[in-house]
């Protein structure tokens, strides 16, 4: 009698650890990961519910070092843009005096995220099943300016002097600058919906192989539908909720062992890639970030490559129901390649400038999730009657493979109904 998992995971902004159910892994700003997982004794199919809060103010860049969130797209110069906004066809709004010099702003931000993630798992037979989840979330972001006078960390210091009455001066005109490339406020507040995941898996299960008590090993196809929210290109705080409008595949494996009673160890190892698209975005043409690019126009992104792998331990039962689990997921996501479609007279005109852009979307993760959960039904003859409610921490453990990724701790509170 086979024994299934699929675990759901995504809603909101933030996510969990991974284990051997589908997720999505491919979100920097979000971690989309599945949780530990919890097999009901003799249920095969289950629909679960949960609830999330996420949160994240800091980032880390390529040598590991804490940076702010908007830093994962670069700095941000003032003249810089303003150079850039000339290219594009606009006037330079900097002061003639202060144009010949670095005006560096720190841009710090955070992000807070609710939501709720749907998942579902039909065992059809002994060896084929299949699911869904998606997520629907809710989603703050900011960001806030301030000049930089001297040198921190390892932001350029300006080379100009600075009056009294300069740095005043220079955060209207930034204001005037966002307001003529249609730049909306600081602050970006969304509401949607994830990517939906589609799956399907054929494994093997048997009892008492191995000198264990239980195995179960399979293979899952699967395919992500862009339904995410999309970041939007006026609000330069905005994230997407899935990968930005881009379809998807995925193909995984996974394994559950039962070493002793109630004592299960576990993990599931992931490959998904995401298939090229064009779209209208911001197109940086003097290395601004992107998000505040000087153009609007046709821009191809091709997705790299995401891996996965994320082992975990439980222990059921340990008390009348009462069981721990922990986990760890290590993602990695290679560079995405941009591609600039702009008819070739706008490109000689105002060439892009993406080699920046393509580097700083390589990045990786690493997550450990504890899990307290607590199985209604365990003691019970009926288990269908009977639920598991489980409270998990998804924790940036920062080990190997971070780099260029958001900082975000979540906290999910769900339930399980096995049947």
């Amino acid at each position: 009698m086979p024994r299934n998992k699929f675990f759901s995971v995504g809603f909101l902004l933030l996510v969990c650890a991974s284990s051997a159910y589908a997720c999505y892994y491919d979100n920097r700003w979000i971690p989309f990961i599945a949780a530990p997982r919890i097999e009901p004794d003799g249920d095969q199919s289950r629909f679960r519910i949960d609830t999330f809060a996420a949160t994240a103010s800091k980032a880390v860049d390529d040598n590991e070092r804490q940076i702010t969130i908007p830093r994962l797209y670069g700095r941000f110069d003032q003249n810089q843009l303003a150079q850039a906004m000339v290219k594009a066809g606009y006037p330079n709004l900097v002061p003639s005096a202060l144009r010949n010099g670095r005006i560096p702003w720190l841009v710090t931000g955070k992000i807070q995220a609710q939501g709720v993630v749907l998942s579902y798992f039909q065992q059809v037979c002994d060896w084929f099943a299949y699911g869904f989840d998606m997520a629907a979330m809710r989603v703050n972001s900011d960001h806030f300016f301030r000049l930089q006078r001297r040198r921190i960390n390892d932001d350029e210091e300006t080379n100009l002097i600075f009056g009294a009455s300069d740095e005043q001066l220079l955060d209207d005109v930034l204001r005037e600058m966002f307001a003529v490339l249609g730049l909306q406020e600081n602050h970006s507040a969304q509401v949607g919906f994830s990517d939906i995941n589609f799956f399907a898996r054929v494994g093997y299960a048997c009892d008492y192989v191995l000198k264990m008590r239980f195995v179960d090993v399979g293979a899952r196809l699967g395919v992500f539908l862009p339904s995410g929210l999309r970041a939007n290109i006026c609000a330069p705080a905005s994230i997407p909720f899935g990968a930005d409008g881009h379809w998807g595949i995925y193909g995984g494996l996974d394994g559950l062992f039962e070493i002793k009673e109630d004592i299960k160890i576990g993990f599931y190892t992931h490959a998904s890639h995401r298939f090229k698209k064009t779209s209208i975005a911001r197109i940086p043409l003097n290395q601004e970030p992107i998000n505040f690019g000087a153009e609007v126009g046709p821009l191809e992104v091709e997705p790299g490559t995401t891996f996965v792998f994320s082992p975990f331990i439980s222990g059921e039962n340990l008390r009348n129901g009462l069981g721990l689990a922990m986990q760890y997921t290590a993602t990695y996501h290679s560079k995405d390649c941009y591609r600039d479609k702009r008819c070739p007279e706008r490109k000689d005109a105002a060439p892009a400038t993406l080699e920046g852009v393509g580097k700083a979307t390589r990045w990786g993760s690493d997550y450990v999730t504890l899990n307290v959960f607590y199985d209604f039904g365990k003691v019970k003859a009926e288990r269908e009657q009977y639920p598991i409610f489980w409270l998990r921490w998804d924790i940036p453990a920062q080990f190997y493979m971070s780099k260029q990724v958001a900082i975000t701790h979540r906290i999910c509170l769900g339930v399980e109904f096995a049947f």
